[in-house]
């Protein structure tokens, strides 16, 4: 039998997984404040390419040094999981946006020289909690905002407090 917490984690990581990132953001919500969260949505570019160039090991080496860069990147005290096969999320508290995006900066920049040699960099969106909402409505305008880092040319980063509600949904 299983362990709870095996199931909570990804293997080829040591990341959480989806459902201990949804879990967590289920119990954290509503927040008391608005920021009280910090969310990064990370998108591995060219990671298809990378599949089907070199194959699915090249593509587990991207996705273990991607969790080992996380890992390294972030507090104890927060929490990263893969939430999907090239996806992640970090969940950031007691960070203020800035902090967040400077944190979410040293993310890419690392996926960016650490995976050169796989082509593959990172597309990250970055938003805050806000007062009253649910874990659904953080994880969504997190995603949108990690769609159009993509988007708008991949490699970079996008916020929402950089972004109004409608370029995000028009990306």
């Amino acid at each position: 039998m299983r362990s709870m917490a095996a199931s909570l984690s990804d293997p080829l990581t040591s990341l959480g997984n989806r459902r201990q990132f949804t879990d967590f953001c289920d119990d954290a919500f509503p927040p008391d404040m608005d920021g009280t969260l910090i969310g990064v949505f990370i998108d591995l570019d060219n990671f298809k390419r990378l599949n089907d160039s070199k194959g699915h090991d090249a593509g587990d080496e991207a996705l273990v040094c991607t969790g080992r860069i996380i890992r390294e990147t972030i507090r104890e005290s927060d929490l990263a999981c893969r939430i999907g096969g090239e996806e992640f999320a970090i969940l950031l508290n007691t960070v203020t946006p800035r902090e967040g995006v400077a944190i979410a900066e040293r993310v890419r920049a690392a996926i960016e020289r650490e995976l050169e040699r796989f082509d593959v960099t990172a597309s990250i969106g970055v938003t805050a909690s806000m007062s009253g909402e649910t874990a659904a409505d953080f994880i969504r305008r997190g995603d949108v905002c990690m769609y159009h880092a993509k988007q708008s040319g991949k490699n970079r980063i996008s916020t929402s407090w950089d972004n109004t509600e409608s370029d995000l949904e028009a990306a």
